[in-house]
């Protein structure tokens, strides 16, 4: 290639990204939010909402309605769109009425207070507000850019055009294996004699233009590939390079085999050359196979979800102790890509204020235990299920109610019975709460029930001897799960018979549990919270049957009396699986409506002044 192509090819290589990418860039630095959302505005009726538009405005001041969603009382934005601002058109009579509003992306939660909004015009006798700079979606803008760009399509195409190429490639094997060319070849052949002379012509006379234009296109194909290949190392391939280097690996310990076959058999360089094409070909497909499985997230554990790496459950990272917790005042953050907040933990290395362990005359304490959901992942430290239960209890009995957040990530019943046997008990507490999930079910595939608890120390279960590769191979994992149905590891058969012993050992554990509190004089409360998992039907309902502990189900209240889904995106985070703040405060409602129709909150209004006393 000479100098003058070179330069053509470079010109034309910087021209397209110029032209392509640079507006771009400017097209999206004025922009602040680029996903769906939603706007709730606190203390309006629909009657009102009827009064109020909702408006994005694009970098090009272009005004897009948000359209108003009567059963959710929601303005929601459900497309992809870039937004500079997000305006607010209300009447001065609805002013008085509005001091919160709450804003929803994909990533974040906002909370927007309405007497800080900046009038920037009115139109139809109603002022227009827009809402704050600091609502803005927390993504970069390459990934701003991406999602403008549908890159997720793009990449699609990218594995359509390769499973194409290893179609041609397993064609042109066949084709040499055969060796018929004579008869294959003129199926694909045709005669296009007078349309080649037209075509000549029409390439002499306008060779210049036909130059440029090749330069032009292969240019901005080039752009493009170096873009889009930007995202696909970013968040595809760096992500299941171990999985790559597993095919590579396996390639080459088939081939040493296949070459150690083909000299103890004197096998011939004709049918060796040809295993070794057959054998790259299905190397080649199985890469394309894995590609896709990935991207599409088939099989993904929860995990790689939010973390992109896969880990086994079998390992006991505390083996020194029975009570998971984290360490004394740690402080940490729990981020996801849809938030990030940070964990300040007590003495006791819980997610809670330090609590005097003598207690106050008239003070009536209530421990809330149980794991992530308890704890608060998803929510600020101050929005926690039990904190919001705690400002509720307060406003509804008017008397001295002290909540302790003993929540712990990743931990389960069995753990949750320690830590109020040997580190909670010396607060004295009236009330406990035991909560229960799908979670625990599932922690409880791999660390067993009380067995863990040896003299030597923790022990969790054993897993299968492939459970690496389970880790590296979504081709693995596709024909375990969706050919021979296996679930967290277990053949349907093991499944089965454990599921049944998970049962009991929970029914046992909650039993542990109730016995405690009659030594102890405290009240249990079992609350089961509603994370779109059944799996603890059959224990609830058993638990109800009893009558002996009183049972909060929070799946039937947010079905029969909040009329939602847990699984509402306004209530929980959809990658990360756990509430947002507003949907712990559904719990904390939930919990305190439960208490009210058992009749335990008249035993607390009237609780007497005697620490310790047990609830009637």
């Amino acid at each position: 290639m000479n100098k003058r192509k070179k330069l053509e090819i470079l010109s034309g290589l910087l021209g397209s990204i110029l032209l392509l990418f640079i507006p771009a860039l400017i097209y999206l630095k004025s922009v602040t939010v680029v996903e769906p959302f939603t706007v709730r505005i606190a203390g309006i009726t629909m009657n009102d909402a009827k009064s109020i538009g909702i408006y994005g405005v694009t970098p090009l001041d272009k005004k897009i309605n948000i359209p108003y969603d009567k059963t959710a009382n929601e303005w929601i934005r459900g497309d992809d769109g870039a937004f500079k601002t997000i305006n607010i058109f209300i009447s001065d009579s609805l002013k008085s009425k509005i001091s919160l509003l709450y804003v929803n992306t994909e990533h974040k939660e906002f909370i927007v207070f309405f007497k800080g909004l900046q009038v920037v015009g009115q139109s139809g006798g109603k002022n227009e507000y827009s809402l704050p700079t600091y609502v803005r979606s927390n993504i970069s803008i390459f990934k701003m850019m991406s999602l403008l760009l549908h890159v997720h399509i793009i990449a699609m195409f990218f594995l359509i055009l390769e499973v194409i190429v290893f179609i041609l490639l397993a064609w042109y094997l066949i084709y040499i294996l055969i060796k018929k060319r004579r008869t294959i070849w003129p199926i694909f052949r045709i005669k296009i004699s007078s349309a080649r002379k037209t075509i000549k012509n029409f390439v002499l006379r306008y060779s210049n233009v036909i130059r440029w234009l090749k330069i032009i296109v292969f240019s901005i194909f080039i752009a493009c590939c170096l873009f889009y290949g930007y995202f696909l190392i970013k968040y595809t391939i760096s992500f299941y390079i171990t999985s790559v280097l597993f095919i590579l690996f396996s390639g080459i310990i088939l081939g040493l085999i296949l070459q150690l076959i083909f000299r103890i058999f004197k096998v011939t360089i004709g049918y060796s050359q040809w295993i070794n094409r057959t054998l790259i070909v299905f190397l080649l497909i199985w890469l394309c196979w894995e590609s896709f499985l990935r991207f599409n997230e088939i099989n993904i554990s929860y995990l790689e979800k939010i973390s992109h790496y896969y880990a086994s459950g079998y390992f006991a990272k505390h083996a020194n102790s029975n009570v998971l917790v984290h360490s004394g005042y740690e402080k940490f953050v729990v981020e996801r890509k849809e938030y990030s907040y940070e964990i300040k933990c007590n003495a006791e290395g819980l997610r809670d204020i330090d609590h005097p362990v003598e207690k106050e005359k008239n003070e009536y304490r209530i421990i809330c235990i149980g794991n992530s959901f308890t704890e608060g992942y998803g929510a600020p430290q101050d929005s926690t299920w039990p904190k919001l239960f705690e400002n509720r209890m307060k406003a509804a009995t008017g008397k001295k109610i002290v909540v302790f957040n003993a929540g712990v990530g990743t931990s389960d019943p069995f753990f949750e019975y320690m830590l109020l046997k040997e580190k909670m008990l010396k607060y004295e507490p009236n009330l406990v709460f035991l909560t229960l999930g799908g979670a625990d079910f599932s922690f409880y595939r791999t660390r067993g029930g009380f067995e863990r608890f040896t003299a030597e120390g923790l022990k969790y279960r054993e897993g299968p001897r492939w459970e690496k590769l389970y880790a590296v191979s979504y081709v693995f994992r596709y024909y375990l799960n969706n050919k021979l149905h296996y679930r967290d590891l277990l053949s349907p058969t093991a499944f089965a018979k454990d599921s049944i012993r998970a049962l009991q050992d929970f029914d046992n554990c909650i039993n542990r549990f109730y016995r405690l509190s009659l030594e102890r004089k405290f009240k249990l409360v079992v609350v089961f919270y509603d994370d779109d998992y059944t799996v603890y039907f059959v224990l609830m309902n058993k638990l109800k049957q009893e009558h002996l502990i009183p049972v909060i189900d929070l799946f039937e209240y947010n079905k029969s009396i909040e009329k939602i889904n847990a699984r509402d995106r306004k209530y929980w985070w959809p990658i990360d699986w756990h509430n947002n703040a507003r949907g712990y405060d559904i719990m904390a409602k939930g919990v305190l409506w439960n208490l009210n129709e058992m009749g335990i909150m008249d035993s607390i209004r009237n609780h007497p002044e005697q620490d310790g006393e047990e609830i009637k």
